[in-house]
């Protein structure tokens, strides 16, 4: 007989065993089987490592697995035709929302790949790739797609639900006015709000019955999702909570409420002092556009850029109120002279409200032509005792 081979005296045949002894590490299972003189195996004990399980019921041989207990980890199920343990042999073997394709649980590509499956449209899929989940229902649809049932009317992780699920408001489609999910007779309904600060715009306050409305006391404005804590009561903005009724709402830097019911710092131009002398309608702030809005600001003739929209002066030229002359180059606002020192070079005089003349406080002038750099002093009665020309 060949070399792996057992002579079976009694038939005078070459076979492949007589006794167990001829099966010894023989893949198919350490028994001889006399009918047949092949090995093979009439229990699990009889099998190797590599193929555990005996297969009792059919070929008598040593198999991967003859049923699920056999298999385990990546590839948990046991495939009866082949007994190979594999992912999955349909879809009830895989995770919801994947299919079984070639012993494999994937996802889908087009709503035809989920005929068999749970969920029967394909939801999340990118063109070509088999990357998406075989759904009952589109949980990111805006009127919970798919969801027919009114008995199940709620789109649930990608399940039809009788009810929405209040953690996360699972079920309310994000598209819809029906956002949050709460509790309304002892089932769980999807409702417009439960708080303010779902609700905003002109109907800025959820009502007992769980509808964002329109605000009619400031009490209604806690916590709104508009931001605003007092409740228009007359005007195209009536019942919207914003930030004031009426400029009796407003203090401190922002005094005034304007057409939008926001506090601002002006409406007019009359609302504006200093070196911020004009009203910016659009933004509601005071200060300057351009050098024409401070042309006889006493803080200066020139609209600066740094700081942006002030009043101010670059040099004393700038200076167009005479009581204060002098351009202070640091904070580059004018201001009263406080000694003749200051006044060195100023076109009305070299002396800080010179004494014994018609000097005015804080303001340069002269006495006699030799305090003038150009020009002659205007001393005589009744003089303005500043240099002219």
């Amino acid at each position: 007989c060949a070399a792996g081979q057992a002579c079976d005296t009694a038939s005078s045949r070459c076979v492949e065993c007589v006794d167990d002894g001829d099966c010894a590490g023989n893949a198919n299972g350490t028994t001889c089987k006399a009918a047949t003189n092949t090995c093979g195996c009439a229990d699990d004990a009889a099998c190797p490592v590599a193929a555990p399980a005996c297969d009792t019921n059919g070929s008598q041989t040593c198999v991967a697995c003859t049923d699920n207990t056999d298999c385990a980890g990546d590839t948990p199920v046991c495939n009866l035709a082949t007994n190979q343990c594999t992912a999955c042999v349909a879809n009830s073997d895989c995770a919801f929302g994947q299919i079984c394709s070639g012993n494999a649980c994937v996802g889908c590509e087009v709503d035809g790949d989920c005929a068999n499956a749970t969920g029967g449209q394909c939801v999340g899929a990118t063109a070509g790739n088999a990357d998406g989940a075989c759904l009952e229902c589109d949980p990111s649809g805006v009127n919970n797609d798919g969801c027919d049932d009114n008995a199940r009317p709620y789109c649930v992780a990608g399940i039809c639900r009788a009810e929405c699920l209040i953690a996360g408001d699972l079920g309310c489609a994000p598209g819809s006015n029906l956002t949050q999910c709460v509790e309304v007779a002892g089932v769980n309904e999807c409702v417009a709000c439960d708080a303010n600060s779902q609700c905003s715009g002109a109907t800025p306050t959820c009502s007992n019955t769980n509808q964002c409305v329109a605000c009619t006391v400031d009490g209604d404005c806690a916590n709104s999702a508009s931001g605003g804590t007092v409740c228009v009561t007359a005007g195209a903005n009536a019942g919207q909570c914003l930030g004031c009724d009426d400029s009796t709402d407003c203090s401190g830097t922002t005094p005034v409420c304007d057409a939008n019911n926001a506090c601002v710092a002006c409406t007019d131009n009359n609302q504006c002092t200093g070196n911020e002398p004009v009203c910016d309608i659009a933004s509601g702030d005071c200060g300057c556009g351009n050098d024409a809005d401070c042309g006889a600001n006493e803080f200066g003739s020139t609209c600066l850029v740094v700081p942006g929209g002030q009043c101010g002066c670059g040099a004393d030229t700038d200076c167009p109120v005479a009581t204060k002359p002098i351009c202070n180059a640091g904070s580059k606002q004018c201001e009263a002279c406080v000694d003749d020192a200051g006044c060195n070079g100023n076109a009305n005089g070299n002396l800080c409200a010179p004494a014994g003349g018609a000097g005015v406080a804080g303001a340069c002038g002269c006495l006699a032509n030799e305090d003038c750099g150009v020009g002659t002093c205007d001393s005589g009665e009744g003089g303005t005792f500043v240099c002219v020309p």
